[in-house]
């Protein structure tokens, strides 16, 4: 560095020289033809202009020397810290995994900035409206091993019962757990900002496709929120606002990860409006929807109703949820409660009511862990996602009369352990369960031709590792182990090993 200044200079004093040398030829040939006064006015004029750049030249060359002596004696303060009396190899060897520490740190920082700086670059996709519209997602390829026998392949739930004459085991890959999504911003309205997102995937309807690349379109959830900063008015189609909480799975994205083993996770409509309070370096929260239930699939079977029980009781379900978090810490913690009521109407006049209490918790814990679950206890739930998809049971108390439907009432929750090792590296290890009161069962009429009609119990655990080299490529494996009781018998269980590979955009 520091020759390489001096020999800068030098060559630019020299190209000076044989510039102004070059420039006397031509014009040294047109003067001798010319007066004598004139020539010697011309070469005054080429030597005064070569004693310039002689000067400049010179200027240049001390100023070189002054650099080269600064960062000389730099130079030699920096040997004289950087060396201990005494143990001066211990010393070299501790500075230089200092600064491979540093420069390790400066490169996963630079990592991130561009990533952000790359981001902000993109151009928008440009709509109609005029307003910014984002695209995103997540191209998500699962590859798989199912040991035993389950409810679906792809995301496994429930296990079945094996038999001789069924397949007890599976091996497979989808890329239909693929996400899009859309989000939009658009104008201020009432002073409060407005914006949008949609996201949707390829896991409509699973059976009756005949190749791999065939895959329905289906709308997973979607937001269009009013922002007032404190106060927002939200329409969604999401899980239950009282159970705000998902558990950390690549390998279950066509259903929620622990999905009927205690996460009350389907995606439903609701009109939502929050109110948050900033008390010091605290954060509460009330929050306040209206929720539409669709039926479970124990009961009616996958056709369904058209008009769900909820619907023809012709008032909508209401959720409530109060919620703590810390204000302005880094990992501060997170507690909410939430309840839900709602009515359901069945032939022949019958009501009965739907309701839950729930319990959520995201606690930081030392040396990057966190750890985080949900609880909840109600009845007639399976439209949430609990219940053992039964919303309710049919109970004859007496041979001469009429079955009766009666409000199954269910228990679950889950919790989850997370280990974030280093900043591409994170292990989770979860477990959930949910069950339905036995002594209801027992009693009940059920349907034993229907899979889920049958089931009193579901547990899940599982465990994953997700790796991320960059900021838009994952790696993942998880092993997930289920066991199902049905109401008469032993339990069933199955175990899933999934490879997953992500591209996020």
């Amino acid at each position: 560095m520091f020759a390489g200044s001096w020999v800068k200079s030098f060559f630019r004093a020299v190209g000076s020289a044989i510039l102004c040398g070059l420039a006397s030829l031509p014009s040294a040939a047109q003067t001798s033809t010319g007066p004598a006064t004139n020539r010697n006015e011309q070469i005054e004029q080429r030597l005064d202009a070569l004693v310039d750049a002689l000067d400049a030249t010179r200027r240049e060359l001390q100023e070189s020397r002054s650099e080269i002596r600064s960062l000389q004696q730099e130079l030699h303060q920096i040997r004289e810290h950087s060396l201990v009396p005494g143990d001066p190899s211990s010393a070299s060897a501790e500075t230089a995994k200092e600064l491979s520490d540093s420069v390790a740190n400066l490169k996963e920082n630079q990592e991130v900035l561009e990533a952000e700086v790359a981001a902000h670059e993109q151009s928008k996709v440009e709509t109609v409206s005029k307003y910014p519209l984002k695209l995103s997602g997540l191209v998500l390829f699962n590859s798989f091993v199912n040991s035993g026998r389950v409810d679906n392949i792809y995301t496994p739930v429930v296990a079945l019962r094996q038999t001789e004459e069924t397949a007890n085991g599976s091996t497979g890959a989808t890329l239909r757990q693929t996400i899009l999504g859309f989000n939009a911003k658009g104008p201020s309205i009432f002073g409060a900002e407005s914006r949008s997102d949609v996201r949707v995937d390829f896991f409509g309807d699973q059976e009756g496709t005949y190749s791999a690349s065939e895959g329905i379109l289906r709308l997973r959830t979607a937001h269009a929120e009013l922002d007032w900063r404190e106060t927002r008015l939200v329409a969604l189609l999401d899980k239950p606002i009282i159970s705000p909480l998902n558990p950390t799975s690549f390998a279950m994205v066509g259903v929620s990860p622990l999905a009927w083993s205690g996460n009350l996770w389907t995606w439903l409509p609701q009109l939502e409006v929050a109110q948050n309070f900033n008390v010091g370096n605290h954060r509460f929260g009330i929050e306040a929807a209206t929720i539409d239930v669709a039926d479970p699939p124990a009961i009616y079977g996958a056709g369904a109703r058209p008009v769900s029980s909820a619907q023809r009781s012709q008032y909508p379900g209401s959720e409530l949820l109060l919620s703590y978090s810390g204000n302005r810490a880094e990992r501060a913690p997170a507690i909410s409660v939430g309840g839900y009521w709602g009515p359901r109407s069945y032939d022949y006049g019958q009501h009965t009511d739907a309701w839950a209490v729930t319990a959520n918790a995201l606690i930081p814990l030392p040396r990057r862990m966190e750890l985080s679950g949900e609880f909840y206890r109600g009845q007639s739930l399976g439209g949430l996602g609990g219940g053992v998809y039964k919303d309710v049971v049919l109970v004859q108390p007496f041979p001469d009369q009429d079955a009766q439907v009666e409000a199954l009432s269910a228990i679950g929750g889950w919790a989850q352990w997370k280990f974030k090792m280093t900043n591409k590296v994170e292990w989770n290890a979860a477990m959930g369960g949910d069950q339905g009161r036995a002594s209801q069962l027992r009693s009940a009429q059920l349907d034993y031709t229907n899979l889920y009609g049958v089931l009193a119990r579901n547990q899940t655990v599982f465990g994953n590792v997700i790796y991320r080299p960059s900021n838009y490529l994952m790696f993942s494996f998880e092993y997930r182990n289920i066991k199902t009781w049905p109401l008469r018998g032993n339990a069933y269980s199955a175990q899933a090993y999934v490879l997953t590979t992500g591209y996020e955009f």
